[in-house]
């Protein structure tokens, strides 16, 4: 069985000797104009998110030694558009290879069917983040997938309240 997220953010904690989590919330219009480049009028989607990609990495390089982990917020990137996400999966693999836990900030919480596949998308895919916001307004269905999919991959939930 995978190790759990909990356990994984424990020691991740314990490693750092900081619970710091960065939240990587990527205003296009808040970016330093150095690396929002053409993008600061009416640049492309694709411009945008190479912004967003070269923002993300220089902050988890700078914050890798003393946070235990990210937070994107999704829908920073899917303002963008495929590009966007292929950004915020970038970001994911970035800050995996820096050795850092990835929140993926996604706030998700559906029917049942629609939650199951918002689950495989974010905590299954190999692809994911180790741990997910999830929105549980609609009953116990619309976190029941979720669950299992953490029981699956070992991944974890931040339920609002």
């Amino acid at each position: 069985m995978t190790e759990r997220f909990a356990d994984r953010l424990a020691d991740a904690v314990l490693e750092k000797g900081s619970a710091l989590v960065v939240g990587l919330d990527p205003a296009l219009d808040r970016l330093p104009d150095a690396v929002r480049g053409p993008t600061a009028e009416r640049g492309t989607r694709r411009e945008a998110a190479d912004a967003i990609r070269r923002f993300n990495a220089g902050v988890i390089e700078e914050v890798a030694p003393y946070a235990c982990a990210v937070k994107p917020q999704i829908a920073y990137y899917e303002a963008w558009g495929p590009p966007g996400l292929e950004a915020f999966e970038e970001t994911i693999r970035l800050a995996h290879d820096a050795g850092l836990l990835v929140i993926s900030d996604v706030k998700r919480g559906d029917i049942g069917s629609t939650a199951t596949a918002y689950a495989a998308a974010h905590l299954l895919d190999e692809r994911a983040g180790d741990a997910i916001t999830v929105n549980p307004y609609l009953g116990s269905d619309s976190i029941r997938p979720f669950l299992d999919a953490c029981e699956t991959s070992g991944g974890g939930l931040f339920v609002l309240v």
